[in-house]
């Protein structure tokens, strides 16, 4: 029965290294940080009993952990020692606490159902963040206040204690991609959408304190005319769906704009809208694609743009109606 991964000597050339189910390992990888100077690709999966990867420097070559299904881990290293690492991704490792401020370079990190996790520093050269099923999630700890600026995709999903993520964006041109889906306590949308000039792809689900702030504040779709979706002339595709509050978007109430150059347009999940006459829909010269999900209320359809191609209808049963 193996426990433990001394000095791996013999595959000091080794580039690849892949370690799955040693569910009784209890110490990983101790040694080949000093005799393997070629490593680049580590995997470690269904190691159920190690609370750490590495005890001490990882070897410098390494560029890409993939760690998975690892019960116990509770950091990646035992210290704190600075790394080469561009690629991280961490899943079902529900013990972890700890991701190391130390991985500078780091380009790429997917962190996926790790439920004791709270809070971690978000290295400065980021372009590349997905954090999903973080269930104790409650803070991201950001350099000087701001994302990173190389940052072109962000995607947060199903962390149901975020309560923020940044006040605003701050030269953050090459962000191209933000999904926001299942944070239950996020309050508001960072200021500075409108500078987003390279922003193709909106996604913002089940956010159920976005649909209104304390009495008095605003509502959801008055703070989205507000950062100016307008304006985001790169934007093509958009979904919107799981805001409960929101009557309907005629525009003597609400008077908001969508993006000009949309192509794909997704609304769903609205148990109360019940118009849709005044978004501008008609406007919309390059929307190909509409789809309409779960809005039981929505009795009609504006004038649509000649350039629709499809348009799908589902659960919505007053226009299913009107077939």
């Amino acid at each position: 029965m193996i426990h433990q991964f001394t000095r791996l000597s013999g595959v000091i050339s080794l580039k690849d290294l892949h370690i799955g189910n040693c569910k009784t390992v209890t110490t990983l990888i101790e040694g080949i940080e000093q005799d393997n100077k070629h490593l680049e690709e580590l995997q470690i999966e269904g190691c159920h009993d190690p609370t750490f990867v590495f005890r001490g420097h990882p070897p410098a070559s390494l560029k890409r952990l993939d760690v998975r299904n690892c019960e116990k881990l509770q950091c990646l290293l035992d210290t704190s020692p600075s790394c080469n690492l561009e690629d991280l991704y961490v899943q079902d490792c529900p013990s972890l606490t700890c991701v190391l401020s130390s991985i500078h370079q780091l380009v790429h990190l997917s962190i996926k159902k790790c439920s004791m996790l709270t809070n971690f520093l978000l290295p400065t050269v980021v372009t590349y963040l997905e954090i999903e099923e973080c269930s104790e999630l409650t803070t991201l700890i950001l350099p000087r206040d701001q994302l990173p600026e190389k940052l072109g995709s962000l995607k947060i999903s199903w962390c149901p204690k975020l309560e923020s993520t940044v006040e605003r964006f701050h030269n953050n041109t090459d962000l191209y991609e933000i999904w926001i889906v299942g944070c239950e306590k996020l309050k508001s949308i960072p200021d500075g959408l409108h500078t987003l000039s390279s922003l193709a792809d909106i996604r913002i689900s089940y956010c159920a304190s976005l649909v209104s702030f304390p009495q008095g504040g605003h509502k959801l779709y008055e703070t989205l005319e507000e950062v100016g979706l307008q304006n985001l002339t790169s934007l093509g595709n958009l979904s919107i769906c799981g805001l409960p509050d929101i009557l309907s978007f005629r525009v003597e109430e609400i008077r908001i704009s969508l993006p000009p150059n949309l192509t794909q347009l997704y609304i769903g999940h609205f148990p109360n809208l019940k118009d849709l006459s005044s978004m501008g829909l008609e406007k919309l010269t390059s929307l190909q694609w509409l789809s309409i999900h779960n809005c039981p209320h929505l009795k009609s359809l504006p004038s649509l743009p000649s350039s629709l191609l499809e348009i799908y209808k589902k659960e919505c049963p007053l226009l299913e109606k009107k077939k």
